[in-house]
């Protein structure tokens, strides 16, 4: 009898130190940020063509938006509105051009200031270099072709419309492939081990996989 009870009292322990170092532990936030992207692009939105099972997945099991609107038609602009709260013309961020600076709000230098490792994939079209490592605790960037050639000869009036023709190459070696494929790694690398501490208390987690779709 005395043995069961020391049994259950070492369970007991255990559970409450998980729950007082969960209670501790700050959420964990992924921002997967698209580069113009429209919601009618993605299945979960109605469209019949693209497969998108991952992201239509991920909107059956959390909060999908219906009247989520942006403030500008391209992403430096866009960004810069939802790291900030502002709308573009409150400080100028009228183009690809004028990112933040380090005296404007920012989504990622505040979870920075509190405590968070902030970790970069991708591109950036947000941060100005005077706002970067006060903002972000490391980059990675995967090199690799992103499209074709410009559409527009120079000296043509679009030249500078950021308009491409078609990438004809293999689309799993472009840099957008190559850097969330990057990401998923690192993602399953981190989950491995949050899975790894949790076995200690065997407590009960569902598996994660990796899947490849044909465009999420």
């Amino acid at each position: 009898r005395d043995y069961l009870t020391m049994k259950i009292a070492k369970i007991l322990v255990l559970l409450a130190l998980f729950v007082v170092t969960s209670a501790r532990r700050p959420m964990n936030f992924v921002i997967f940020n698209p580069d113009e992207m429209r919601a009618e692009s993605l299945g979960c939105y109605g469209n019949k063509v693209a497969k998108t099972p991952n992201f239509d997945t991920f909107a059956n099991k959390g909060t999908r938006f219906e009247q989520c609107h942006t403030t500008a038609t391209v992403c430096t602009q866009s960004r810069a509105s939802f790291m900030t709260g502002w709308y573009v013309h409150v400080r100028g961020h009228r183009s690809l051009w004028h990112l933040l600076h380090n005296d404007e709000p920012n989504l990622l230098r505040y979870l920075k200031e509190a405590g968070y490792t902030v970790k970069w994939w991708g591109k950036n079209d947000l941060l100005s270099q005077d706002s970067f490592d006060s903002s972000v605790t490391s980059a990675m960037h995967m090199g690799g072709p992103q499209n074709g050639g410009n559409s527009y000869k120079f000296g043509e009036a679009g030249y500078y419309s950021f308009l491409s023709d078609a990438y004809n190459g293999d689309w799993n070696k472009t840099s957008d492939y190559n850097n969330v494929a990057v990401f998923s790694y690192s993602c399953l690398t981190v989950w491995r081990i949050v899975v790894l501490k949790l076995s200690i208390y065997r407590l009960p987690f569902s598996s994660w996989k990796l899947n490849q779709p044909n465009h999420s």
